[in-house]
């Protein structure tokens, strides 16, 4: 991924921050975005690997989870012209700070049960796919939406 740039919406924590230092690593120049708090988001820059990352903050409004995959698709169809590839993940259920509290509790076992693997993602597992998602093998994918749900729902 040397020399690609890469913007991460919510990468200064949780599964954004896996993405960021995933794809940093991988060699990619990262713009790790944040709504409001630059510091968390300047401490995720701080870690990564190479050079050439920035924070960029602002705020996305929430629009929902089907607004995202529709933009998504709408900018592959924009900017297929100029060879870049855009695509979406729809992640299940992403062990994280926010998420925490609900796997420790009594419905964590049942939560845990929806997929065969016994398990919810971890935050490196989403920034897997992201990392695939980017490489240029992978452009034929430009417009997808990913459901990483770790086979939930499928027994």
């Amino acid at each position: 991924m040397t020399g690609q740039r890469a913007l991460v919406t919510g990468g200064s924590r949780g599964v954004g921050a896996a993405v960021s230092a995933r794809l940093a690593a991988d060699g990619a120049a990262v713009a790790v975005h944040c709504r409001a708090d630059t510091a968390t988001a300047e401490a995720v820059v701080a870690g990564l690997p190479g050079d050439g990352h920035i924070v960029v903050s602002g705020d996305i409004a929430d629009p929902g989870q089907a607004a995202v995959h529709a933009m998504a698709q709408s900018l592959a169809v924009s900017l297929a012209p100029y060879d870049i590839a855009v695509s979406a993940v729809a992640p299940g259920f992403v062990r994280t700070d926010m998420t925490e509290a609900m796997l420790s509790g009594p419905a964590g076992d049942g939560i845990r049960a929806q997929s065969p693997y016994d398990r919810v993602a971890e935050p490196e597992d989403v920034a897997s796919a992201v990392a695939w998602l980017a490489l240029a093998d992978a452009r034929w994918a430009s417009g997808a939406v990913i459901d990483l749900n770790g086979a939930s729902y499928l027994r």
